[in-house]
């Protein structure tokens, strides 16, 4: 059954295909213009590569003349700033907001990574995804998406349902010390957050996005994702396929289950974190290894 808010009148296959080719003619371009791509600082230090604004630019552009009524007029919040369009980096309450985040992973992208992401959310007036998508051009070009309720991915001009997300059989069934075969992905700043006595292993690809997929991908790596630090364009679109595949969402401080509307929405996500996704078999596994631990 699907969710009280599941979006099947809001927001059509047609447009929705639309827009999925676009995305995915902008990764291929990602992919192609990858080697020697230039690149800025900016003002907080962080890198901006030639083709952040640009890809931004397009997926706006594409939303605000495509789709339903509700989504091209929907607040458009994306990380870069510009100028030329009506780009905000705050979502307005009360009313629909896409969230964008052109190329999650800038650094990994810049060094020639395969861990970059397009990430993709749109969200109702309440702050409950609609629409959410990740895709990694260069990771297969493996392309995720949420969409009626529904995790899908897309390949090949078609969307073939993934549905929930299980355990693979080979972590689910042994019972030889699981934890220690577990591996978390994070934040480059995992190693502060009281994780130095985790029996398993960590790992960070340079970005959340990529983190996010990969934990809907049905795959025993990673097995959990900590989010200790982000914006709302690096989660939107994660927590929608989160919502989507059956995924969990809990703080980490003290395992309370939270709802992604409600990280989704607020002003000051950062005092949300930190968060560990996972399925919910697997978290009952790790809890004693993280429940209170996370700072």
């Amino acid at each position: 059954m699907l969710p009280a808010y599941a979006p099947t009148p809001l927001f059509p296959e047609s447009e929705l295909f639309d827009l999925l080719r676009e995305v995915e003619d902008l990764g291929e371009m990602l992919v192609e213009r990858q080697p020697g791509v230039s690149f800025t600082y900016k003002a907080d230090g962080s890198l901006l590569s030639a083709l952040d604004v640009e890809v931004q630019r397009r997926i706006r552009d594409h939303v605000r003349r495509s789709g339903p009524d509700e989504a091209r007029r929907a607040h458009f919040v994306g990380e870069e700033d510009d100028p030329t369009s009506d780009v905000s980096r705050a979502l307005v309450p009360g009313r629909w907001n896409w969230i964008v985040d052109a190329i999650d992973g800038t650094a990994a992208y810049i060094k020639g990574s395969n861990s970059f992401a397009i990430e993709i959310a749109l969200v109702d007036e309440k702050s409950r995804p609609v629409l959410g998508m990740i895709h990694l051009p260069a990771w297969q070009r493996r392309f995720y998406v949420a969409w009626e309720g529904e995790l899908f991915r897309w390949a090949d001009g078609r969307l073939t349902l993934e549905g929930r997300s299980s355990l693979p059989a080979e972590w689910r069934d042994r019972a030889d010390a699981p934890v220690a075969r577990s591996y978390l992905y994070g934040n480059s700043d995992l190693h502060r957050r009281g994780l130095h006595t985790f029996g398993g292993k960590v790992r960070n690809l340079g970005g959340t996005a990529a983190h996010l997929a990969l934990l809907a991908d049905r795959t025993v790596d990673p097995i959990a994702v900590v989010v200790s630090r982000c914006e709302v364009w690096d989660v939107a679109g994660g927590l929608a396929l989160a919502e989507a595949a059956g995924i969990e969402v809990r703080r980490g401080s003290d395992w309370s289950v939270v709802d992604p509307a409600e990280i989704i929405g607020s002003p000051q996500i950062k005092n949300m974190l930190p968060i560990v996704l996972g399925l919910p078999e697997a978290l009952r596994v790790l809890e004693p290894e993280l429940r209170g631990r996370l700072r």
